[in-house]
């Protein structure tokens, strides 16, 4: 699952839960399968499955990981890039 994430983006976790919704979302899409049937699967209320979906906030990582798993799929970032970022600000600060 690839993704563009903006450090810089206010609104990062919004944009960052819509992109991942939008995945799952696209998984059910093509698997052909409803609310209701993938409810039923992984013990997730269909309100649950939507509002992760859609992006919502105030849902549990544990019902998005379920969801996740129901799929087949796997979350991973790479913190390299951001930690090149920080030791960056890091050096300039001990420069001046």
């Amino acid at each position: 699952m690839n993704f563009d994430f903006n450090l810089q983006n206010i609104n990062r976790k919004r944009k960052l839960r819509r992109q991942l919704g939008f995945v799952l979302f696209r998984c059910r899409y093509h698997k052909n399968v409803t609310l209701q049937s993938v409810s039923r699967r992984t013990g997730l209320t269909p309100t649950i499955i939507d509002r992760i979906e859609l992006g919502k906030g105030n849902v549990q990582w544990s019902d998005f990981l379920i969801l996740m798993n129901f799929y087949g799929k796997v979350f991973s970032f790479e913190m390299e890039k951001s930690a090149n970022a920080i030791n960056q600000k890091e050096s300039l600060q001990n420069d001046e």
